[in-house]
């Protein structure tokens, strides 16, 4: 049985794993190519801020040392002349963002709503 296991169930496993990350990697590129193609960039303005919780990077001694960082909120004006107020998926310290500052937001025309 332990056989069985070694040669045909672990290299079947790893094989799946392998062809769903090679099929994860595509589905990413292809998205990065899009944002590249399609996507728009224009001035948001910070309009306030959402506070996370993030594990620190020196904690590796499993101790639950976190860390507070701050995501900008940005509104900008998209180029279907509809407003939109999107988080920004950047986590910075403290005073990195001020309000009122202004910021590029990059958008797909089909889904503003997504911007980043």
């Amino acid at each position: 049985m332990d056989n069985v296991v070694t040669i045909f169930v672990l290299p079947a496993v790893f094989g799946l794993a392998a062809l769903a990350m090679a099929a994860l990697s595509i589905i990413s590129f292809r998205n990065t190519q899009r944002w590249r193609a399609e996507g728009v960039t224009v001035e948001g303005e910070v309009t306030g801020f959402v506070k996370r919780d993030l594990p620190s990077r020196d904690d590796i001694d499993e101790r639950d040392d976190r860390v507070q960082k701050y995501s900008p909120i940005l509104s900008f004006v998209a180029a279907d002349g509809k407003s939109y107020q999107v988080t920004a998926s950047a986590c910075e310290p403290e005073g990195t963002y001020t309000l009122g500052q202004h910021l590029p937001v990059r958008y797909l025309p089909s889904s503003p709503e997504k911007a980043d």
